[in-house]
């Protein structure tokens, strides 16, 4: 098959396998219709997926059955490397996270030494039983430069690194492996997996944590800026009471919607209370209308930082995620009414806000999604360990 005409199986079967992972099933012709495609070429493409076990037919053997993703025969195996220590697990086509460990960090571990775990952690991942590997990737903490994969803020491994992680991964691992932020992993895991997210073409993705960190997707590109500094606006100066952030410098937005900031800013004025996580926050909230007030004040914080962000890219909806569904649900109403407020100066539509899932899973069911897209853009099903 001459080259050009293998580039454009490779588009119409990209095109194939994205459409049935936003719908569950779909029949041959509707694919076609849909895709623009011809039938012959879709019925082609469709086969050769059967075969390899990546489709399958609702009617086995019929050339009109609907056909789908067949989701439990071939997964991504992923890595979080983070504060808590390093995470694994297999992601299938689903997004559902199986054989899921977490391992600690042994001391000031030096870079080398974790990459030789996150390489033997991925492998063992991969030989502990069935289903096919579509790829490997690995969500970090801290900047990425561009294109790259350096972590160039890295407090996870107590040490800035400029060396590339993407080279000794691959080195590690013998292939490629998908390196990508925590944020944009998290978001990514919204826009490849949950059927929401397909009503909105601009998306600006926000988590809370031990930080303030958005990511924004637009029309399903992640936007990740120049330098692969997009997003980090913890440290974009918000307050004008000279408060002190953890980076030495004052007004930081990270002083006043970080979760400790929060907690700090309750001991304060309930120093009677138990609140020592995001989780505590949220509970405390309900019963209490001093904690409440502090949350929304940190939301009047956050909304106004955003507020030249959401005029200049006019995002569909805002998503926010934090170390604590519950405690999404509770800022989601303060921080979508103070965004409204921000965005009545300039006359502009209110922007609706969406609390999402926080867990440590999301950002592997993200990374993931990165491995799956780009097997299903090169046509690459079977990755073997080294």
């Amino acid at each position: 098959m001459a080259s050009d005409q293998v580039a454009k199986r490779l588009v119409n079967q990209y095109a194939i396998l994205r459409e049935l992972n936003t719908e569950a099933v779909l029949r041959r012709t509707e694919l076609s219709r849909r895709l623009n495609v011809r039938k012959s070429s879709v019925t082609s493409i469709v086969g050769g997926l059967l075969e390899k076990g990546v489709l399958r037919e609702e009617r086995p053997g019929n050339v009109r059955s609907a056909v789908g993703l067949n989701y439990d025969s071939f997964y991504a195996a992923v890595s979080g490397v983070s504060c808590r220590g390093i995470q694994f697990a297999r992601v299938n086509l689903r997004g559902e996270v199986t054989r899921y460990q977490t391992v600690s960090f042994r001391g000031n571990e030096k870079l080398k030494a974790v990459i030789a775990r996150i390489a033997s952690g991925l492998n063992e991942i991969v030989h502990d039983g069935d289903g096919g590997c579509l790829g490997y990737g690995v969500t970090v903490s801290g900047g990425m430069d561009k294109g790259q994969g350096s972590v160039f803020r890295d407090l996870t491994l107590h040490a800035k690194c400029g060396n590339s992680l993407v080279e000794q991964l691959k080195v590690a691992m013998g292939t490629e492996v998908c390196v990508a932020h925590d944020i944009r992993s998290r978001l990514w895991s919204c826009a490849w997996f949950d059927e929401w997210s397909q009503h909105f073409e601009r998306i600006l993705y926000l988590f809370l944590s031990e930080g303030v960190a958005s990511a924004l997707l637009i029309r399903e590109t992640l936007n990740g800026g120049q330098r692969l500094y997009s997003g980090e606006i913890g440290h974009v100066s918000t307050g004008a009471d000279g408060r002190l952030c953890s980076c030495g410098l004052a007004n930081c937005l990270e002083a006043y919607c970080s979760v400790p900031s929060m907690i700090s800013d309750v001991a304060a004025v309930c120093p009677d209370l138990k609140v020592e996580e995001a989780i505590d926050l949220a509970r405390q909230a309900v019963e209490a209308s001093e904690v409440s007030e502090v949350l929304n004040e940190a939301m009047r914080h956050l909304a106004r930082a955003l507020s030249g962000v959401t005029a200049l890219f006019d995002p569909s909806v805002v998503v926010l995620g934090s170390q604590s569904s519950e405690l999404s649900c509770v800022l989601r109403p303060m921080l979508e009414r103070h965004l409204r407020d921000e965005k009545a100066r300039g006359g502009a539509d209110e922007v609706e806000v969406r609390a999402v899932e926080g867990s440590h899973d999301v950002a592997l069911r993200g990374i993931a999604g990165f491995v799956i897209d780009r097997a299903y853009a090169t046509g690459e099903f079977s990755v073997l360990p080294k």
